[in-house]
């Protein structure tokens, strides 16, 4: 349900809130889509989220966000469809020791280095 009087057009583009991202294999990461109208407007979504290149679990959809947690090494992209509208972001999976992962928390912040 929309709050705001905006007329919107059909639905044009989805927006994921991540375009490059690299995540460590079976570190869950959240993503979010907006829909767009030509006119970018935001348009009501109710996105099915998927893989290519690279696989993994979905859990907690909640209509446009998502948990993916990553089970394959690579490059790939996740992507959120709605009727014949799709969005990408491009994710690059690695294999990162848990040592390794806490170094670079303590020296950028859980957040920053990771783009968490």
């Amino acid at each position: 349900m929309r709050w705001d009087t905006q007329q919107t057009g059909p639905l044009a583009t989805i927006d994921i809130d991540h375009t490059n991202v690299i995540i460590p294999r079976y570190l869950p990461k959240l993503f979010k889509a907006r829909g767009l109208d030509s006119s970018g407007n935001t348009s009501d979504i109710y996105p099915s989220w998927s893989t290519m290149g690279t696989g993994g679990n979905f859990s907690a959809s909640n209509g446009t966000m998502t948990i993916f947690t990553p089970t394959v090494l690579g490059s790939g992209a996740v992507k959120a469809t709605d009727g014949s509208v799709t969005g990408s972001a491009n994710v690059n999976v690695i294999n990162m020791a848990w040592n390794d992962f806490f170094n670079i928390w303590i020296d950028a912040g859980l957040y920053g280095a990771l783009g968490i």
